[in-house]
């Protein structure tokens, strides 16, 4: 019997019942064409990657293979990644580290010499600039900076308080600016090994040589995210250039 000519709640059990049974059958097939491209897909990876496919071997079988086994081909490029990724979160965390708001020495001369001061504020940056923190003679060389700039003399009790903080505050000011400058040091040694490392091609000459004798520039994109994917490595690993020339 057809829809015709059925009562309220039947045409609405009815209606409920075809809807019921499209939703099922659509979302087993969905499902069943979903399975199927994923197995497709897969397929097609697993395919593109050829010997790479010994990638599923474990941490433990690519610390032991032969340097020269495929497994430990694989191992060295794994090893050459990480090695690129450790440099570059190195070198992300150093920099979240910087601090662009500590004065330069113009600057705090500037903001902190007084009216008072008989010395010039170029001379007195260059003396801040020539202070050596591990020399045994720092100290009195902040110190005699200090009553410079304040223009206090330092044999006055009354001014004892004063030029302690002024001393404290050029202290702190070359505390910070050594810290900032061997931060940025420490950068730029980290961003030198980055550079060699990718000028030289380390990771991408060792993925060439794990997926030889096939030519890695026929490595797909998906390809190497699943490798990376085995292999523990995040997806911004994948080598900017897989050419070895």
């Amino acid at each position: 019997m057809g829809l015709a000519g059925l009562s309220g709640s039947s045409l609405s059990d009815a209606i409920s019942s075809v809807f019921s049974g499209n939703k099922g059958k659509r979302s087993k097939e969905s499902k069943q064409a979903r399975t199927s491209v994923s197995k497709n897909q897969h397929g097609k990876v697993a395919s593109n990657l050829k010997g790479l496919n010994a990638a599923h071997a474990s941490q433990t079988a690519r610390l032991n293979a032969s340097p020269n086994s495929r497994v430990g081909k694989i191992a060295g490029y794994q090893e050459a990644t990480i090695s690129e990724i450790g440099l570059t979160d190195q070198i992300a965390a150093l920099n979240e580290q910087v601090d662009d708001t500590v004065a330069t020495t113009a600057e705090f001369v500037a903001e902190n010499i007084s009216e008072d001061s008989l010395v010039s504020p170029e001379e007195i940056t260059e003396a801040i600039d020539a202070l050596d923190p591990a020399a045994d003679d720092y100290q009195s060389d902040v110190d005699a900076i200090a009553a410079a700039m304040s223009g206090l003399d330092p044999n006055v009790t009354e001014n004892e308080q004063a030029l302690a903080e002024v001393s404290e505050s050029i202290d702190s000011t070359v505390a910070a600016q050594d810290a900032q400058a061997e931060l940025a040091e420490n950068i730029a040694e980290l961003e030198g090994d980055l550079d060699e490392s990718k000028e030289n091609q380390v990771a991408a000459a060792a993925l060439s040589e794990a997926y030889a004798p096939h030519d890695v520039d026929d490595l797909t994109e998906e390809a190497i995210a699943e490798l990376n994917s085995l292999l523990g490595l995040d997806e911004s690993s994948d080598p900017e250039d897989v050419t070895t020339e």
